[in-house]
């Protein structure tokens, strides 16, 4: 039988009666608690996990119904929560307290440490333990949980990350009250969308702005007539190079002045002869100097000009790749990670098709199958390359899934300790049995190489 401790006189235990699986809460002491009891046991509260009182041999035992629920530790173990799982605990949060205000009774009975809170795994739908009688401080609870979900959320989801900083941020403050805590749950939605729409204004008002500047008025009509070229991502190909060039050589400005250097002598020779040449050679010759010396300057002029605008164009281009890059990545529909250790990694190949791979990530990775569970009734193992492991049948959780009747969502986990293996019953609904032996909800035992695992009526031998 496994025992917790809550911060108070009381203990913890787990029970299975009826193919239902019970968290038994037993107070030590007097508890003065007649309302909080007589209104959890007459009204089932919405958001709050079902409760009985029962009396065995004169002890008050509290019942709450966990049946196909897991506490919110066990799930978070190996993965972190999505945004959207944040969300929907937040949520069930503040909608149960809201519920406890209607019932006229004390938030600070409500229980806020992770294991627990239980959650239904497929939908991710929260329930919390109120316990009567419990006294406590439930802004320092609430503080404390809002730093564990800041722990342990998803920090590849940026929603996730802004909702919980959002939340614990409120939470540090003195004066702090629900309505806080739900601005929270709208403010990222609205911080997205608000970068979202920066994101897609800028470049577009960036060229704007380059085209005003660059407008000539006689050219309005043809630009309206001609559709904008769409930018190709990489400016500098042998196109853009050459319409650099062209634009280069087209400018007229330093074609006037090499011109007039050719033009002036001759000029001067058909007008005055030789002996003009001769007798303004010095003039001419100050003459030349400037026009070549202009030539030059109003070249490189016309040089950094293009240069300066090619890279321009090029900075936009590649701007508005990274731009469709997180575009894009944010329109795909986000997919949660797989809370086992089996990460899976995609790779891009030349002919955009796209390969699933997956890699272990164990704490102790083992490199071959070094156990297994064979069924003695079916021709069937199941092979264990890593510690621990979880078998159920959600494929989203589990390492194994074991998609049978009786199975529940997590049923059983093995682990290695330092005297062998150990097997736990994840709170299963149809029970697990090792050597014949039923084992109580979330009741671990020694697994020996051997054994015989009952998992709802189906029997194997642990190898």
């Amino acid at each position: 039988m496994k025992w917790g401790t809550i911060r108070m006189e009381i203990r913890v235990e787990y029970k299975r009666e009826m193919n239902r699986n019970y968290m038994v809460a037993i107070p030590e002491g007097r508890q003065e608690a007649g309302y909080a009891i007589r209104m959890l046991s007459e009204n089932p509260i919405p958001g709050f996990l079902p409760f009985q009182e029962k009396k065995i041999n004169g002890d008050v035992r509290y019942y709450y119904d966990i049946t196909s629920k897991q506490p919110l530790e066990r799930i978070l173990e190996y993965r972190n929560l999505t945004g959207e799982e944040l969300r929907h605990l937040v949520s069930d949060l503040v909608f149960s307290l809201r519920q406890m205000e209607r019932f006229l009774l004390d938030e600070s009975q409500v229980i806020l440490k992770p294991e627990y809170i239980y959650v239904e795994p497929d939908v991710f739908k929260c329930f919390f333990c109120l316990l009567p009688g419990k006294k406590g401080d439930f802004p320092n609870t609430l503080r404390d949980l809002s730093q564990y979900l800041l722990d342990h959320v998803n920090h590849e989801d940026g929603r996730a990350v802004i909702l919980a900083f959002s939340i614990f941020k409120e939470c540090k403050k003195e004066n702090f009250g629900m309505e806080d805590i739900e601005r929270c749950l709208q403010k990222p939605e609205r911080e997205a969308v608000e970068k979202e729409a920066e994101s897609r204004t800028f470049p577009q008002q960036k060229r704007e702005i380059r085209q005003q500047a660059e407008w000539e008025p006689e050219k309005e009509q043809e630009k309206e007539q001609i559709p904008e070229r769409e930018q190709e991502p990489f400016p500098e190909s042998e196109n853009s190079k050459e319409e650099m060039e062209r634009g280069a050589f087209g400018g007229y400005g330093w074609i006037l002045s090499v011109l007039g250097m050719v033009i002036l002598p001759v000029m001067t020779f058909v007008f005055l002869g030789g002996e003009g040449v001769l007798q303004y050679k010095w003039i001419l010759g100050a003459l030349e100097l400037f026009l070549g010396v202009s030539a030059k300057l109003l070249f490189e002029k016309e040089r950094k000009s293009l240069k300066s605008k090619g890279k321009e164009d090029i900075e936009e281009a590649v701007w508005e790749v990274c731009f469709q890059d997180e575009k894009d990545q944010g329109s795909r529909e986000y997919q949660p990670p797989r809370p086992s250790r089996i990460a899976s990694v995609m790779e891009q190949q030349d002919d955009l098709e796209e390969e699933m791979q997956t890699m272990l990530l164990t704490a102790h990775p083992i490199d071959s199958v070094s156990r297994r569970l064979v069924s003695m009734s079916e021709d069937m193992e199941i092979p264990i390359g890593y510690f621990p492991f979880l078998i159920g049948k959600s494929k989203g959780i589990v390492d194994f899934c074991l998609n049978e009747p009786g199975i529940s969502r997590l049923h059983i986990k093995i682990e290695e300790t330092a005297q062998g293996y150990s097997i736990t019953d994840l709170n299963s609904t149809n029970g697990t049995r090792v050597d014949g032996k039923l084992l109580e909800a979330n009741a671990t035992c020694d697994l020996l190489v051997g054994s015989e695992v009952e998992i709802a009526g189906q029997k194997f031998k642990f190898q």
